[in-house]
């Protein structure tokens, strides 16, 4: 209930006005969706959204507070999907942390490199150097993201104030925002070479922006195919750079320790889900990774 009532008090300074509560009809939905979606919320989240929107309009119709009805319809409240999302593997975490973006020239030449139709380039913006800056901020605190397996709200806010060091190795202290848990980070070389860039502290990327500027990596890092998963479809036919979202690099971390052969319960340590099934929830592999895992664990058995 708090994150919606956020939301909606966010929404209130995009449209630059306060929302009466007669106004949350289907047409104000529509919009609120739309809002939701750009602002980078994934489809299950919009969901848990209106839901709660629905319980308040509901409890506001029974105490008369309003005569609005709307939010009674079926499809006021949007259906939950199954979601199948993206990772990133070890080689393109690599290709993205090596990936040049020092001037408007090389960006230019990634995005010849890239073979971007007109509708891909007609949204990259001018390439002075405050938007070079920013585009380079995105790419390593996303980075970091990979190699930390927090949530986006804890990763932005890394910083060697938080290594600890127990018994002879570093680690990263952090605590949680959204779970209130206590968690030990193993402390990556690439991400302290990372915080060392910008003197122990990640800078600050609005989600918005930092949301955009993901495409845009992706689009010069060329990765412009459509996303396939084992199914084979993509029914959105949405191409992979495309679903590069915040989240992404939380779902990469659990993946690629997983397919490294780290066990579940050590995993669950750093990334501080609650438990074994909930975390299986991240991991996207494909039927190959799957294969290599299934061949490890045979080890002792096949001849």
């Amino acid at each position: 209930m708090e994150a919606l009532l956020k939301n909606l008090k966010n929404y209130e300074t995009t449209i630059k006005r306060r929302v009466n509560i007669d106004e949350v009809t289907m047409v104000f939905q529509r919009q609120f969706i739309k809002y939701l979606r750009d602002i980078g919320h994934k489809p299950n989240t919009v969901t848990t959204r209106l839901s709660a929107l629905r319980t308040i309009m509901q409890v506001a119709y029974l105490e008369k507070k309003t005569s609005n009805i709307d939010q009674q319809l079926p499809d006021f409240v949007p259906r939950k999907e199954e979601v199948d999302e993206i990772h990133l593997t070890p080689k393109q975490i690599d290709q993205m942390m090596k990936l040049d973006l020092s001037s408007k020239e090389v960006i230019d030449e990634h995005i010849k490199k890239a073979k971007l139709n007109k509708k891909e380039t007609a949204d990259i913006p001018q390439m002075f150097m405050k938007a070079i800056h920013y585009i380079n901020y995105t790419r390593d605190i996303f980075v970091v993201g990979c190699l930390t397996g927090q949530r986006f709200s804890d990763y932005r806010r890394i910083n060697k104030d938080m290594l600890v060091t127990i018994r002879d190795q570093q680690f990263l202290e952090l605590i949680q925002q959204k779970t209130n848990k206590r968690v030990f980070i193993p402390y990556d070389k690439r991400v302290d070479a990372i915080l060392n860039k910008y003197d122990g502290k990640l800078p600050y990327v609005n989600t918005m922006t930092f949301r955009l500027h993901l495409h845009l990596l992706g689009k010069l890092l060329g990765w412009t195919k459509v996303a396939v998963f084992d199914s084979g479809t993509n029914t959105e036919n949405k191409k992979f750079y495309e679903m590069l979202t915040s989240h992404t690099a939380r779902r990469s971390f659990a993946t690629n320790a997983y397919a490294a052969g780290i066990p579940l319960a050590s995993i669950i340590a750093v990334t501080g889900h609650s438990s074994e099934r909930s975390i299986r929830t991240y991991l996207r592999l494909d039927a190959q990774e799957k294969a290599i895992i299934a061949a490890n664990e045979f080890k002792g058995f096949l001849q």
